[in-house]
C-alpha cells in the first residue's frame, strides 16, 4: 500500500481499487435492472486457460426507503470476489457477466464483457449466440435486450 507522498501503485492498491470497482459495478447493474429476480452469471478465462464460473441470485424491490436487495450472502460475496479478480486483471484474460431477469413470468437477459478494466454492454447479437440452448435442451423463452452502459468509476 502506498504511504505519504509516494504515488506508486502497488499490488495491494490495485486489488483494493478492483474490489471497490466490483462493488460499484454490481450496484450499478442491479440498479439498472430494477425490480425483479436477477440471476447473475459470471464466467472468466484465467491466464492459465482455466475457466471460472460464479452465479448469484438477487431479488430487488423498491420500497419507500429505496432499493431492497435480498439474496444469499455467500453467493453474492463469491460473485463480488470473482468480479474483483476480473477487474484487477492480472490473472484473467477475459470475462462476461450475464443477467437473467424474471418479472411476472417473463425472462429477459442482457450482458457485459470486460474491456479496459471495466464492464461494457455486450452486443445483442453476441449475447443471443451465447445464450442459444444446446439442441434438445428445453429453455424458457428469453427476451434478449441491450444491457445498459455502466457509469465508469472515478479513478483515484
Amino acid at each position: 500500500m502506498s504511504t505519504g507522498t509516494d504515488r506508486t501503485l502497488t499490488r495491494d492498491d490495485t486489488a483494493e481499487q478492483a474490489q471497490e470497482r466490483a462493488f460499484q459495478a454490481l450496484a450499478a447493474i442491479l440498479e439498472s435492472l430494477g425490480a425483479g429476480r436477477h440471476r447473475l452469471s459470471y464466467a472468466a478465462q484465467r491466464t492459465t486457460g482455466e475457466l471460472t464460473v460464479q452465479d448469484a441470485t438477487a431479488d430487488v424491490r423498491h420500497t419507500a426507503q429505496g432499493m431492497r436487495l435480498t439474496g444469499s450472502p455467500c453467493e453474492l460475496s463469491a460473485l463480488h470476489g470473482a468480479l474483483t479478480a476480473g477487474l484487477e486483471g492480472s490473472a484473467v484474460r477475459s470475462c462476461v457477466l450475464i443477467a437473467r431477469t424474471q418479472r411476472a413470468g417473463d425472462v429477459s437477459a442482457c450482458g457485459w464483457s470486460l474491456r479496459g478494466g471495466w464492464l461494457h454492454a455486450m452486443p445483442v447479437a453476441s449475447l443471443t449466440e451465447s445464450l442459444r440452448p444446446c439442441p434438445g435442451v428445453q429453455a424458457p423463452p428469453t427476451v434478449i435486450r441491450q444491457a445498459p452502459e455502466l457509469p465508469q468509476p472515478r479513478r483515484p
